[in-house]
């Protein structure tokens, strides 16, 4: 993180929508801050240089590469999901 006791995470997960069968894959960034015996996870930091931060983290390699990969898996759970709402529409 930009101070002690402070990281930046990016998460994947993948995401259940009611009524869809394949799975579509997602990515969050967190700032977490460590508070005493506490941590505590801010999805939307509010300070500019926190933000700047986090801006000049994902320009990475490693985590451009991140992005890159679940933006493909996002992309081709979005093709299955269509072929299989075209296949049962035939």
């Amino acid at each position: 993180g930009k101070d002690a006791d402070t990281y930046v995470t990016f998460v994947t997960y993948d995401m259940k929508i009611r009524g869809i069968y394949t799975e579509v894959p997602g990515l969050a960034t967190f700032y977490v801050k460590k508070e005493k015996d506490k941590m505590q996870v801010i999805s939307d930091p509010k300070e500019s240089d926190v933000q700047r931060y986090i801006a000049r983290l994902t320009k990475h390699q490693d985590v451009q590469n991140l992005f890159r990969k679940v933006n493909e898996e996002y992309n081709g759970a979005l093709e299955r999901i269509a072929e299989c709402i075209w296949k049962h529409r035939r």
